[in-house]
């Protein structure tokens, strides 16, 4: 939900331009959409959001394009200073609060 890095397969002629540019939202740092094979072009949109921290296999594709790890919970899953907005907020109410935000525009 917050700006993350995005995949995608560098032979997808679709997404392929976005290779290198960069994201950013208005609670976090920017990111750059990375090429990469694990990206599957025929499953779904073909572009697929790297939450590093879900699964080894994004883990290891953030630190093979050098990607920030970036940390935004503590022990206890309240937000930290790293998004001030939500600073403190538990993590399913900082969603909350991140969805009707985006839904407002």
């Amino acid at each position: 939900m917050l700006a993350t890095p995005r995949r995608v397969h560098p032979d997808d002629d679709r997404y392929k331009a976005l290779i290198g540019s960069m994201r950013s939202c208005r609670w976090s740092a920017s990111y750059p959409d990375v090429g990469t094979r694990t990206a599957i072009r025929k499953k779904g949109s073909g572009a697929v959001k790297n939450h590093a921290g879900a699964r080894l296999q994004r883990f290891e594709v953030g630190r093979r394009h050098s990607l920030e790890v970036i940390n935004i919970f503590d022990k206890d899953a309240h937000l930290i200073d790293t998004v001030p907005e939500l600073s403190r907020a538990r993590r399913f109410a900082a969603r909350k609060r991140v969805v009707a935000t985006r839904r407002a525009g």
